[in-house]
């Protein structure tokens, strides 16, 4: 019995979500992964990364693509071969791959291909919360929609056997909520990869929309029969007033907010994982044994929408379930409760912790909007943009460095890539009226090569003239500190082709370019008011700035940056004008208002140093600060 329950010890370990997905990816036997870095779903690389070298599988490989176009169709070239193949991006991400979505479901598959597609209810991380079920239904795709990690692993294995019986993509949707959660998970046998065969187009003389509405219909059939991801919680209940429908992680909450207040034995709960196509006859034939149903689904009405019959639904449509956000259990005490007391099914509602909310009421704590990390080079070089040129018109870009709204330094941010066209409007806006104001755009490095070069090149054939600051961190800072095309480090982490993105300006025609690193705020400061000149000269176009700076948080996890040599302090000459903490919007900068100066938090200061640009008693002479070294000014932290 003990020796049993060794091996069964053995074959479990508790894991992320995202490495859960990954390793059901590999039991499945994918040969083949791509992925652009975008939270929630950026672990899911990695993952596969660990259990490679954990399981000494050689004939796997996978790669962080350029962008989610490129990730999807590298991939889906490789499931054409026979090979199975996946994908991750984050919800938003799948948009930059759109197209190719549409048009896959056209070609009959010969090997598995998955999309995973993290999406971010609330949202916690995305600048929209979009549901990729609803994607799913639009394209006519199949859609699967894990309630936990194990259930993740489940359906990542069981995606491929779908897509590979049906010829199809599939999608695994999963959420914030089940990419990081953690959870054991049993561990089954990797299964040998396949051998690439030659593709050509298939023409079976089937009309597309035909063979689409069938498969679906295969498909809507075999997820009637799947017990395991579509269940119901009681067989038996006793009572016929209510039930609840649920998927994803809402149906884990949902059970969690049952069995916490002892109602798990008289509310069944039909569990949905096959969001689309919807097994109708499963759900129907459970919403009719109530007189009303709840249904409990992040963060669309995907399921809602499949049924004709909703006069019974109590959910998002009939606006009883909040229309945007995460269900949490605050939510679902809030909106099923009532319900339950009104059909006397529990005796009192719960009472508010009075004590609780008068202690939350009195702790007064200050909103905290997120900052850039202390010592980050986007900081240094955002403050030398608006030192220069504070009236500009500042188009922004997706990344960590969006922040620099807080400096008022981002005046827009779209999509990705979206600084380089928005800079090229602008111009052509203003010329038009005979005008032509400063536009500085800012970019990260990973986004220039993501989505900025196709935008480039039309500005600069079209003759556009503004600014472009690319803020080089060499990492994609914001979701996890992947590589960038320009380290050149691949995801294997080895060295591979770097890709130079003064040679791709020089490439595009960009007739101005300077490189500068972001710390020598005098030399940014000058370059940026070299390249508006520039501008505005005869021969003008587009002037690039490159703004070198390793991110800090980086350099500090691969110990290039050393025990601090230089400190920063304030002086007893501060006059707590406060324009450093105004201008600089560094975390570190503390206003302390007994004393009515500003003082420096010893534990997340990173002793940068560049603070002192900010402050005017210092530019005048005074010094509100001293500087005992300027280390990183005279010695720049070195390259990977």
């Amino acid at each position: 019995m003990g020796v049993n329950r060794e091996r069964m010890m053995k074959q479990q370990e508790i894991l992320l979500g995202n490495f859960a997905i990954a390793r059901g990816l590999l039991e499945a036997g994918c040969s083949f992964f791509a992925a652009y870095p975008g939270t929630p779903s950026s672990e899911i690389l990695p993952g596969l990364a660990y259990f490679k070298e954990k399981e000494k599988k050689k004939n796997i490989y996978f790669e962080w693509s350029t962008n989610e176009k490129v990730a999807f169709e590298v991939a889906f070239g490789a499931a054409l071969t026979g090979k199975r193949a996946a994908i991750a991006m984050k919800q938003v991400g799948l948009n930059v791959a759109f197209e190719s979505l549409l048009h896959s479901r056209s070609i009959p598959l010969r090997g598995g291909f998955v999309v995973i597609s993290a999406d971010d209810p609330g949202p916690q991380s995305s600048q929209t919360e979009q549901d990729t079920r609803q994607l799913g239904i639009f394209y006519q795709l199949p859609v699967l929609d894990p309630a936990n990690p194990r259930e993740a692993r489940e359906m990542a294995r069981y995606s491929f056997d779908l897509s590979e019986k049906f010829r199809i993509p599939v999608l695994l949707r999963t959420t914030h909520r089940v990419s990081h959660a953690r959870q054991n998970v049993p561990l089954g046998p990797i299964r040998s990869v396949r051998k690439a065969t030659r593709f050509s187009i298939e023409a079976d003389g089937i009309p597309y929309g035909d063979r689409i509405t069938r498969t679906l219909k295969s498909i809507e059939k075999e997820f009637e029969k799947e017990s395991n991801f579509n269940r119901v919680s009681l067989k038996y209940p006793p009572q016929k007033k209510v039930g609840i429908i649920a998927a994803g992680v809402s149906y884990a909450i949902a059970k969690d907010f049952l069995d916490d207040r002892g109602l798990s034995t008289s509310i069944p709960v039909l569990k949905i994982g096959t969001v689309h196509p919807l097994p109708r006859e499963k759900v129907e034939g459970f919403i009719n044994q109530f007189e009303t149903i709840f249904i409990f689904e992040e963060t669309d009405a995907a399921i809602e929408i499949q049924l004709q019959d909703k006069e019974r639904i109590f959910g998002r449509w009939n606006g009883i379930i909040p229309s945007e956000g995460e269900i949490g259990p605050e939510v679902m005490a809030r909106v099923f409760l009532p319900h339950l007391h009104h059909l006397k099914l529990i005796k009192d509602l719960p009472v508010e912790d009075a004590e609780l909310q008068q202690a939350l009421q009195s702790m007064k704590i200050p909103p905290r909007p997120p900052r850039l990390c202390p010592g980050c080079g986007h900081r240094a070089a955002f403050f030398a943009i608006r030192q220069a040129f504070p009236e500009a018109l500042f188009p922004g870009d997706i990344g960590c460095y969006t922040l620099g709204v807080n400096m008022r330094v981002v005046d827009t941010c779209l999509d990705m890539g979206s600084s380089v066209n928005f800079a090229a409007g602008f111009y052509q806006a203003f010329h038009q009226d005979g005008k032509q104001p400063p536009v500085i755009a800012t970019i990260g490095d990973s986004t220039f090569f993501h989505a900025g070069l196709s935008s480039l090149l039309a500005a600069v054939k079209s003759g556009k003239r503004f600014v472009l600051i690319i803020l080089d961190n060499e990492v994609v800072a914001m979701t996890g500190m992947q590589p960038t095309p320009g380290t050149g480090i691949t995801a294997k982490k080895e060295q591979g082709n770097a890709i130079s993105i003064r040679g791709m300006l020089e490439a595009l025609g960009v007739p101005f370019i300077r490189e500068v690193d972001a710390y020598r705020v005098d030399e940014m400061i000058s370059a940026i008011c070299q390249g508006v000149e520039f501008t505005k000269a005869p021969e003008g176009s587009v002037a690039a700035i490159i703004a070198k700076r390793e991110c800090i948080i980086h350099a500090q996890s691969q110990g290039r940056v050393q025990p601090l040599l230089n400190r920063v302090e304030a002086t007893k000459t501060c006059t707590g004008c406060r324009a450093c903490i105004n201008s600089f919007d560094c975390p570190a900068l503390i206003w302390n208002p007994e004393r009515k100066k500003v003082e420096i938090d010893e534990t997340i200061c990173v002793g940068c140093g560049i603070c002192l640009y900010a402050c005017p008693q210092n530019r005048s002479g005074a010094g509100l600060f001293s500087l005992q070294q300027t280390y990183f000014l005279e010695h720049p932290i070195p390259s990977p």
